[in-house]
């Protein structure tokens, strides 16, 4: 199908066409070996991912089972490409960049994050912890809030490489367009640990935010944050605002325990 053709299509179809073809082209199914920006363009008429992103990131539940597969995917092309075919049936056979994301997810079901919809107590029971419990989330029983999701996983150190790299960028509201100012922007980001920049007006908060926890209003530090992020200091979005100011929070934390 010529790229114009796929460009009329509407958003959704254009998103599950997407994902098919990036699916096959990690098993290099017939040959095929295109690079994610090939596809977005394709797509999207977007090599930087922002429209598809855009698409993608939404406040709309999606089946958990099918969302993790998505980012897996986008996970393994960033990382696979280019790699032998052995590697690549190794790493869909394993699962490779299913279980790490599925391993978050019953971190968050313990938690009781609230952007998971469902059933979610056999999360909490102990029986996937070293199984595949793909089947139960495949079964279409629990549902997420895709941008809520990705933004608990980007917020929490542990987790944050699980969010594919465009789509960390996107939510942090870096500038997609151009990629000598992605690059710069993104330095300059990451330089901005605890200690330096907006720390200490982020610190006043902090009651705020224990407060919240203590009432029960938020699950987490990035929850609470989120509820006052009008009052954050700084630019970006206001979940890359939330996600500084609990950064810096559990890290302090974590120092006084």
């Amino acid at each position: 199908m010529p790229k114009q053709s796929f460009l009329s299509l509407p958003p959704d179809q254009r998103r599950r066409a997407f994902k098919a073809e990036l699916k096959n082209s990690l098993k290099l199914l017939h040959g095929t070996n295109i690079t994610e920006k090939a596809l977005l363009e394709k797509y999207f008429d977007d090599p930087t991912g922002q429209r598809y992103w855009e698409y993608w990131l939404t406040g709309e539940h999606e089946d958990l089972g099918s969302f993790v597969e998505l980012l897996a995917a986008h996970n393994a092309k960033n990382n696979l490409e280019g790699r032998s075919d052995r590697d690549l049936r190794l790493a869909f056979i394993n699962r490779a960049f299913e279980r790490p994301i599925y391993r978050a997810i019953i971190d968050a079901a313990k938690r009781g994050e609230i952007w998971l919809h469902g059933d979610t107590s056999p999360l909490c029971s102990g029986l996937f912890e070293n199984s595949d419990f793909s089947r139960f989330i495949l079964g279409g029983k629990i549902e997420v809030d895709r941008r809520a999701m990705t933004c608990w996983l980007l917020a929490d150190p542990n987790y944050e490489y699980l969010v594919p790299k465009m789509a960390a960028l996107f939510l942090n509201g870096l500038s997609l367009t151009n990629e000598n100012s992605v690059v710069a922007k993104a330095a300059k980001t990451k330089g901005r640990g605890p200690g330096t920049g907006f720390a200490k007006l982020d610190r006043k908060l902090f009651d705020e935010i224990k407060n919240i926890l203590e009432a029960g209003k938020a699950q987490g530090a990035f929850g609470a944050a989120l509820k006052i992020a009008d009052k954050i200091a700084g630019e970006g979005t206001p979940e890359s605002r939330a996600r500084r100011v609990a950064n810096l929070y559990n890290a302090d934390r974590k120092k006084l325990s």
